[in-house]
């Protein structure tokens, strides 16, 4: 049942973890395209995504280069605010998972053998002969 559970867990996380990541990211770019010099005609078609860009700026004719230029470097500070999110929520999590797991006592790696009788001893040799 436990590891049931965690495949659940795992599951769910990484959905939703795509999802919430590719909502900043993609409304993070949209909103990062430097959009000066360009033709609106232009932006329009490529702000919604990268390949967009990528695709109009290839028929843009001279201003197909700024465009490129452009939706790669909008590109590149959303996919950094993206993962600075992901990374944030993941050493967030890691420090409630350490504050909420129980904590254990250390054993003694040196612990002292506990001394034996006399009786023990031969108990000990009559079990082995």
């Amino acid at each position: 049942m436990g590891s049931a559970v965690n495949d659940t867990v795992q599951e769910l996380g990484g959905a939703l973890g795509v999802a919430v990541i590719g909502s900043i990211v993609s409304a993070s770019f949209r909103h990062s395209l430097d959009t000066s010099g360009l033709p609106p005609s232009l932006v329009q078609a490529a702000r919604p995504s990268v390949a967009n860009a990528n695709a109009v700026a290839a028929h843009a004719g001279p201003a197909g280069g700024h465009l490129l230029l452009v939706a790669h470097q909008g590109y590149t500070t959303a996919m950094t605010g993206g993962f600075a999110v992901a990374g944030t929520v993941a050493v967030i999590g890691a420090v409630l998972a350490a504050a909420a797991l129980p904590s254990r006592r250390r054993v003694a790696a040196t612990a002292e053998p506990t001394p034996t009788t006399d009786a023990d001893q031969l108990t000990a040799d009559a079990v082995l002969v």
